[in-house]
């Protein structure tokens, strides 16, 4: 089990912040972070919230395949340059979506 940092939050190892940091506070968005990819602790919180709330906005709590494909979408997009957690999301939303459909 990970260590505690105080008021009984968990810490995990960083994968993503490598030789910057080794202990951050375990997020969501933690576990699908790449080995030796590395991320600001700036974009790590910024990804991790546009995570959280895809995931809110989708109900998928329970759906472990669209949550890993919902985190694989946010960290390639913030790979591309988005940086800001509500474009984030937008841009996570619409690609998960797919293209828009008219009705025929």
């Amino acid at each position: 089990m990970f260590p505690r940092l105080g008021h009984g939050i968990r810490s995990a190892p960083c994968y993503a912040c490598v030789g910057r940091c080794y202990w951050v506070v375990a997020m969501p968005i933690t576990p699908y972070l790449l080995k030796g990819k590395e991320f600001d602790p700036d974009l790590i919180r910024t990804i991790g919230a546009a995570f959280e709330r895809v995931c809110n906005a989708l109900d998928c709590k329970k759906d472990g395949a669209l949550r890993a494909q919902i985190a694989k979408t946010v960290i390639a997009l913030a790979e591309r340059g988005i940086k800001d957690a509500d474009q984030l999301v937008i841009a996570t939303l619409a690609e998960i979506s797919g293209p828009a459909r008219t009705p025929h």
